[in-house]
């Protein structure tokens, strides 16, 4: 949805260009922003109006729609692309302004002799404003996809300097003038709308094969709720810092240009507030107070305990000894049937009690619902003996 109100601004733009009289008397930019809206919610109808193209469509019109779709329907609170959808704007909007202050701007040529090096050097730097607004989506949604998912890509800012530009530059467009030719010609309809439907195909099939590398994705057990707002803390603190550090230096540099006339400047901007030391500080401990505590709560263990994982018809059953020992009996699953139960019931549980490895698994007798649930345990856990 950005991506169309995107477009639609610059073809409302490039219209208004045309008329002298409404460039005399309006702003280019707000006339065309405004008339672009009308574009913007008529494309979430075609769309179908979903509760995610909905939800997309409020976020471009307006940032307040999270307490708007909160006010309609509070349950999407804890919905998890609701989380997501607004944890990647939050992290583009916070972390996007001041990773961009790092990499130097294109300078313009003085009477323009080189046009190519300035147009590759506007190039590269609108490249790497692409990293660092994808980077800032990974960042901010990473923490709930290791929640809710247990995994952490590493190939997600590769896919998305690939599909990203497939998707958006060349699908987006051509299907929206699939949709501008649809009353008037079916077949310059047929013909846009076959062009986007491959260029989708192309993308998933490059999304498969990005997700399908052995090193694409690595698991993790499942982080607690004060360990996420631990990682939004660090990270508030780190951006903070790095702000700091940037306008200190931009301030610095000014003096030197301009003599002394912003010294006082300079000083009065001094070292980094103190209460963003006192959050990477408070931070930092609490993640090592916390990796102790797990380490001290596993290995020394002192009970003998016996968990039924329910698995269905099948048999699942874990078993924590006193101390770090731990044992999985059976990993059920279904006969004939694709759900994989090792994958979406076993492995959970375990990442939730915060097992990454397991010491010895049993299989009782080579039946499916006993059996199946254990190929993606062995795959992905490290497992001593078997």
């Amino acid at each position: 949805m950005g991506l169309i109100a995107f477009f639609s601004t610059y073809l409302v733009r490039g219209i208004i260009k045309r008329f002298p009289y409404l460039l005399l008397r309006f702003d280019l930019y707000k006339l065309s922003v405004l008339f672009a809206m009308p574009l913007v919610i008529f494309y979430t109808f075609i769309a179908g109006a979903g509760m995610s193209v909905l939800r997309a469509t409020l976020m471009i019109l307006a940032f307040m729609a999270a307490l708007i779709i909160l006010i309609v329907y509070p349950p999407a609170l804890f919905d998890v692309s609701f989380q997501l959808s607004f944890a990647a704007v939050l992290a583009i909007l916070f972390l996007t302004p001041v990773l961009t202050a790092l990499i130097p701007k294109p300078q313009p040529a003085a009477g323009r002799p080189y046009i190519l090096p300035a147009l590759c050097s506007k190039g590269l730097y609108a490249f790497a404003l692409f990293i660092i607004v994808s980077l800032s989506a990974m960042v901010g949604t990473m923490p709930l996809i290791a929640f809710y998912f247990n995994r952490l890509s590493v190939v997600s800012l590769l896919a998305n300097i690939v599909i990203v530009p497939l998707l958006g530059i060349l699908a987006i467009p051509v299907s929206m003038a699939t949709i501008f030719f649809l009353p008037f010609s079916s077949i310059l309809s047929t013909f846009f709308l076959d062009i986007a439907g491959t260029l989708v195909m192309i993308s998933l099939a490059l999304n498969d094969y990005f997700a399908s590398l052995p090193w694409a994705a690595c698991y993790l057990t499942t982080p607690s709720l004060p360990e996420l707002l631990c990682f939004y803390v660090f990270l508030h603190g780190v951006i903070k810092a790095l702000a700091h550090l940037i306008g200190h230096n931009n301030l610095i540099n000014k003096s030197i240009i301009n003599g002394s006339e912003n010294e006082s400047s300079v000083h009065k901007l001094g070292a980094c507030p103190v209460w963003i030391h006192y959050t990477l500080a408070g931070a930092i401990v609490f993640i090592s107070l916390d990796a102790v505590y797990l380490y001290q709560k596993n290995s020394n263990r002192v009970d003998f305990s016996a968990t039924a994982i329910d698995v269905g018809q099948g048999s699942s059953i874990l078993v924590r000894f006193p101390g770090d020992q731990t044992m999985l009996i059976d990993g059920g699953g279904f006969i004939n049937s694709s759900f994989d139960v090792g994958k979406y019931i076993v492995a959970p549980y375990l990442w939730h009690e915060r097992i990454n490895r397991i010491d010895i698994v049993v299989l009782t007798h080579p039946h499916p619902d006993h059996i199946n649930g254990l190929s993606f345990i062995l795959e992905n856990f490290p497992v001593r003996e078997v």
